[in-house]
Order: structure tokens, then C-alpha cells, then sequence
């Protein structure tokens, strides 16, 4: 999925910056480099309710002062547009930890059978690998920083030196 490009000279209008190339596209949105040397994440039209969960989360890290977890690097919040479903953040290098389009307050977390969550933690423990060791200790030192809990935790958006 493409992000239309009139959002995204819309936003480059606005804070007068411009776009570099594509940094990655998922099940949310698509990311972009800018001539700043930071990142904005836009959010497919459909995906608002990760777009403000996402939002959420990086003012929660803004306010709680979380710039790494364990080691790995938490990007930045400069900015966030409602309007055109955005948040501008800076870049970060390896290790780091991302994308928090999936972060939910204990309370919100959705009410799945116990059976779905034993799947779910197994899907994850997979993915990881050798790392989950390391992959639990900062999902877990995550949610004591902030009160948010990862629900989609994976070696692209926690990714290891």
C-alpha cells in the first residue's frame, strides 16, 4: 500500500522539510526519511486507532524520559499531525526498539481465550529464537518504563546490535 502523496506533501508544506526515501512500509503505515534526519510514520487512513495508540505511546515515552530500554534505543517524538495521521521521530541505530503502533495500556489490552494468549506467546518465543531471552527482559523493562504492553514484539521493530 502506498501512502497518497498528497499527505505527504501536505505534511512537508506544513513543517517545511522535505522527503527522502522510503525506510519501510507495514500492516499500519510506511515510513519516510526527511531532509531533517528524522522519520515520519504515516498511517494508512484506515489505521487510526494504531495511529493513536502509536501517538499515545510516544508521548508517554516523551513524559516518562525514555530514551533506551535495556541497551536498545527508543526514538524520539518531535512531532505528531492528527490531520494527516503522522508522528515525526528520530532516527535511531541499532540496537533499538520501535514502532509502537501495537502498544496498549494494561486495561485495553484486548480480552482474548487463554488459549489465543498461549499461541500468541508462543508465536513470539518462535520468532525471537536464541534472542528471546534477551527480547523478554526489554519487552518487560518496556512495560515497567511506560505501563505499555507490546502485543506485537518482532526482530524488525526489536532489533539487536
Amino acid at each position: 500500500m502506498d501512502i497518497e502523496a498528497s499527505r505527504l506533501a501536505a505534511y512537508a508544506d506544513r513543517y517545511q522539510i522535505s522527503f527522502g526515501s522510503q525506510l519501510g512500509a507495514g500492516a499500519n503505515g510506511a515510513v519516510y526519511s526527511t531532509s531533517r534526519r528524522n522519520a515520519v510514520k504515516f498511517f494508512y487512513t484506515w489505521q487510526d486507532e494504531a495511529y493513536h495508540r502509536e501517538r499515545r505511546a510516544y508521548i508517554i515515552i516523551q513524559e516518562q524520559n525514555v530514551r533506551e530500554v535495556c541497551g536498545h534505543r527508543v526514538p524520539l517524538l518531535i512531532r505528531h499531525d492528527d490531520e494527516l495521521l503522522a508522528v515525526e521521530m528520530s532516527t535511531v541505530a541499532p540496537p533499538y526498539l520501535l514502532d509502537f503502533a501495537s502498544a496498549y495500556l494494561l486495561d485495553e489490552v484486548p480480552d482474548f481465550p487463554d488459549e489465543v494468549w498461549e499461541q500468541h506467546h508462543a508465536d513470539v518465543v518462535e520468532r525471537f529464537g536464541s534472542y528471546w531471552p534477551r527480547a523478554s527482559e526489554v519487552i518487560n523493562e518496556f512495560e515497567a518504563k511506560t505501563g505499555l504492553i507490546l502485543l506485537d514484539p518482532h526482530l524488525s521493530n526489536l532489533k539487536f546490535a
